[in-house]
Order: C-alpha cells, then sequence, then structure tokens
C-alpha cells in the first residue's frame, strides 16, 4: 500500500492492520511484559508515576546537571536527541501547568 500523505522513510515503518490482527502484530516485536494490559500486555499502566525503563537503557544512561537517574521524574519520558546531538533521555510533557523537556542523562 501506498502512503503518498507521508515520506517513503517515515512509511517504510507503518504496518496497517486490520483491528483482528493487531494483537498478533504487536505480538512479533513487543515481549508481553512490555505491553500494556490495554492491548492484552502484562504491563500495568499508572498515569504520573515514574515510568519503567529498559535495565539496558538504565545501565547506558549517565546522569545529568538537571535529574538523577536514581530517581527518575513522573512521566511521560521519550528517547530523543538533545541540543548537542547527543541522545538522551528526556521527561516532557507538563510540570505545574508549564511545558517540560528535561534532559535526564545521557545514553553512552
Amino acid at each position: 500500500m501506498e502512503l503518498k500523505w507521508i515520506g517513503p522513510r517515515t512509511a517504510s515503518k507503518v504496518v496497517i492492520v486490520p483491528p483482528a490482527q493487531v494483537l498478533p502484530t504487536l505480538a512479533l516485536t513487543i515481549d508481553p511484559e512490555d505491553k500494556p494490559t490495554l492491548y492484552g500486555g502484562k504491563f500495568s499502566v499508572r498515569r504520573g508515576f515514574p515510568p519503567k525503563i529498559d535495565n539496558g537503557i538504565l545501565q547506558a544512561l549517565t546522569s545529568s546537571s538537571s535529574g538523577s537517574t536514581d530517581q527518575l521524574p513522573a512521566g511521560p519520558i521519550k528517547l530523543g536527541t538533545n541540543q548537542e546531538g547527543e541522545m538522551a533521555l528526556i521527561a516532557v510533557g507538563t510540570e505545574e501547568r508549564s511545558m517540560r523537556q528535561n534532559t535526564i542523562g545521557l545514553i553512552r
């Protein structure tokens, strides 16, 4: 299927399946322990609580001046790049009604 409304690089990452195939398709790439219960997995999502970060990422995470890796802030947290182009774990969303984008640490 050609997706003309998105670029070819993004289109190569998109998988469109009928509703009956969503769970089997997710099962091909996502471990049941990491899949939210909403989608048939075993991971219980609790809003406002610190996220569960993969041990491999935590081991590669270096602390930064804006936070400690020992205590992660309440989610959401994303993996991205900082202003210097380094791979970083970043706290996003809002905090006290203000948008946040705080680097928690760098991935080395």
